[in-house]
């Protein structure tokens, strides 16, 4: 499905995403609003700061102007370690 750009005529919006698994929790919420130039913050978890790049380019594929404001909130489960030794 094409997206028609001209039809898109405000850069103001409120958007949320999780995802769940066996292991974690995500959210993500993304504000945008209006601007002239191109400003994006990110707001990671110390644990996800390696991808604050990664996020920031995939931005930037699609948003040319606007206030961009991104919080990822992160939640691991506790992770079951049973082990055994061999004696």
């Amino acid at each position: 499905m094409a997206i028609n750009t001209s039809s898109l005529r405000s850069m103001t919006g409120f958007g949320r995403g999780f995802l769940k698994t066996d292991h974690y929790k995500l959210i993500v919420l993304i504000i945008s609003t209006n601007s002239k130039n191109l400003d994006i913050r990110i707001n990671l978890p110390k644990e996800l700061l390696i991808y604050e790049k990664d996020i920031r380019d995939s931005i930037k594929k699609f948003v040319y102007r606007g206030n961009i404001v991104v919080s990822i909130f992160a939640e691991v489960f506790k992770v079951n370690l049973n082990f055994g030794l061999d004696e």
